[in-house]
């Protein structure tokens, strides 16, 4: 296969952490509008407890740069040795994959 290869799920998972980001915004921008959460709570996270709704997305995007830097290093070190073979791109799609759950 070729060297670039294992650059779409690469590139797939930077682009999920990128709406999870933008779904993250939304959600607290609604909860202050709502006024389930005063905007003061996100400048020293104290004295309220976060809602679920947007609880549960900051805790997916905090996921999103833990394991997964391993596994673009792991993508990069592939790429750099010549593994990249049909094997490399399936486990590659396949653990790019898992992360699309929120946690």
């Amino acid at each position: 296969m070729q060297l670039a290869s294992l650059i779409y799920p690469m590139f797939a998972l930077v682009l999920l952490t990128a709406t999870v980001l933008v779904l993250l915004f939304r959600r607290r921008v609604q909860a202050v509008r709502d006024h389930r959460i005063s905007a003061q709570f996100f400048r020293i996270y104290q004295g309220e407890t976060e809602p679920e709704s947007t609880a549960k997305p900051a805790r997916h995007f905090t996921s999103l740069f833990e394991a997964p830097t391993l596994f673009y290093v792991a993508c990069l070190a592939a790429m750099i040795t010549g593994q990249t073979g049909i094997t490399m791109v399936a486990l590659a799609w396949g653990v790019s994959a898992d992360y699309t759950t929120l946690n």
